[in-house]
């Protein structure tokens, strides 16, 4: 009975040893799936911030290609102009006076209205070399609206170059 009751004893104590053991062991498997879920955590948080930068980066994507599609229509726009060796004397003159609009592309209104002004200059096109030569010469006009009085006042001077082109 004594060593019955001996093993009895050393039983129950393997018995709560196992206890503890299997808590242990449920704790690890519990940990284990908090870490899983911490692991997509951090893959989520990640994705996100990768999103974001994607976004910022489209959002600049979009504003260029809408800057470049303005850019895109103002010289079609340009492109209409027809000049005449004759009157290439005449053209650079203008063309001195016009160098100072400072027209930016955020406002197409104003280019458009602009441009309009322009179209008065429409002359024939009877040489492709100076056509390429008076072109090269727009580009040089440069575009931004900060100064809308210089605008006013070199439509005037448009109005007047109108005139003479006329006569």
């Amino acid at each position: 009975l004594k060593l019955a009751l001996k093993d009895e004893l050393v039983l129950k104590d393997s018995l709560k040893e196992l206890d503890v053991l299997k808590l242990s062991l449920s704790d690890e498997l519990v940990l284990k799936d908090s870490l899983k879920e911490l692991d997509v955590l951090k893959l989520s948080l990640i994705d996100e911030l990768v999103l974001k930068d994607s976004l910022k980066e489209l959002d600049v994507l979009k504003l260029s290609l809408s800057d470049e599609l303005v850019l895109k229509d103002s010289l079609n726009e340009l492109a209409v102009l027809k000049l005449s060796l004759m009157d290439e004397l005449v053209l650079k003159d203008s063309l001195k006076e016009l160098d100072v609009l400072k027209l930016s592309l955020s406002d197409e209104l104003v280019l458009k209205d602009s441009l309009k002004e322009l179209d008065v200059l429409r002359l024939s096109l009877s040489d492709e070399l100076v056509l390429k030569d008076s072109l090269k010469l727009l580009d040089v006009l440069k575009l931004s609206l900060s100064d809308e009085l210089v605008l006013k006042a070199s439509l005037k001077e448009l109005d007047v170059l109108k005139l003479s082109l006329k006569e």
